[in-house]
């Protein structure tokens, strides 16, 4: 927006982009701590991360990265007449990413829902993971798709707008941020963006189906009862009753 004149309103961005570049270099360091966090009065190594924080971590930092990216731009295009096609890419990135709080809480309800019914023992089954980890790629998979929306086209970006002026490209952005793309290039955009974006629908659906009907049983973090996954964070405990009454899945163990 303009807030007086370019000047202003570069400084607004400025302060803007700070407060954001601030915020994600917390964040990071938030998530270094969690890597790194140990017990002092223990020489043993921490536990490896769970996959459900591994695809959490990730999430965040691409969207960290995004909205900082889409800033920078966006400063970068003030007082010039036309926007850049590097404001309107990353502005269309931003709904690349849209979905990540979303996702990340469902992640965060699935892990908590597995430790619930096992009384801090257990994971979600394995299927829902691949589901998280499929999740987070198909996400990052889905914001490079914009941002190689010029090398796939040959062409630069334009706005309606500027093609409403007479600029002519393959790659149109609209004002919500959406792409369109044109040119012998299309159906296979078009196929790439469709197949992600419903692999992305069909793994939220199959991460809120698994909070529904795993089980203290079935929570174990493997396949099946019992069975160890190598690069499973989680394994099951000695010990633990799988066949525990159902009265123990109330237990509230978040």
């Amino acid at each position: 927006r303009n807030l007086g004149g370019p000047v202003r309103t570069k400084a607004a961005f400025a302060f803007r982009a700070g407060l954001m570049f601030l915020l994600f270099l917390c964040s990071v360091a938030i998530f270094f701590a969690i890597l790194w966090l140990n017990d002092p009065k223990s020489d043993r190594e921490p536990p490896p991360p769970s996959r459900t924080l591994g695809c959490i971590v990730a999430l965040l930092l691409l969207y960290f990265v995004v909205y900082t990216i889409d800033l920078i731009t966006t400063m970068s295009n003030i007082g010039s007449r036309t926007t850049s096609s590097g404001a309107l890419v990353s502005g269309s990135a931003l709904n690349a990413v849209v979905f990540v709080p979303m996702v990340c809480i469902l992640m965060l309800v699935v892990r908590s829902r597995g430790l619930q019914i096992t009384a801090g023992q257990g994971s979600a089954p394995l299927w829902i993971h691949i589901a998280m980890i499929i999740a987070a790629v198909l996400i990052v998979l889905q914001t490079f798709l914009v941002f190689l929306v010029q090398p796939i086209t040959g062409s630069t970006p334009v706005s309606v707008q500027q093609e409403a002026r007479g600029e002519r490209s393959e790659a149109r952005v609209f004002e919500d941020g959406g792409i369109e793309v044109q040119g012998p290039r299309a159906a296979t955009f078009d196929v790439l963006r469709y197949v992600l974006m419903f692999g992305l629908y069909g793994c939220i659906a199959a991460m809120i189906t698994g909070v529904f009907i795993m089980d203290c049983r079935t929570a174990t973090g493997a396949l099946s009862m019992g069975e160890s996954i190598p690069f499973a964070s989680t394994t099951v405990p000695a010990g633990w009753d799988a066949g525990a009454s159902s009265k123990s899945s109330d237990m509230d163990w978040i």
